[in-house]
């Protein structure tokens, strides 16, 4: 093997080398979402009974938030067990 060849690949391999010991930057994902407590409410009210409780939300995320809740009844599930949500005023018997 001749001496630039040689010399060639020891500058190749040691640049190599060298890179991977290079420490990586590395950027973790932002925790962005919102934490609500508590997670399921389960509870019997009777027609015509008024059932009281308290939901906390807390901003998880590192940005500020605003949040526009609604409610909406459901009018029964789909094959697939998800809820299908009644049109605002349609009685639904639960």
């Amino acid at each position: 093997m001749n001496a630039h060849l040689r010399k060639a690949l020891i500058l190749a391999f040691g640049l190599l080398f060298l890179v991977g010991l290079h420490p990586q930057i590395v950027f973790a994902q932002t925790g962005e979402g919102v934490s609500v407590q508590p997670a399921v409410i389960e509870d019997n009210v009777r027609p015509g009974e008024l059932y009281s409780f308290q939901l906390t939300f807390t901003n998880i995320g590192i940005t500020d938030k605003t949040f526009y809740l609604s409610a909406q009844n459901i009018s029964g599930l789909d094959n697939n067990g998800q809820p299908i949500f009644a049109p605002a005023g349609q009685a639904t018997g639960y």
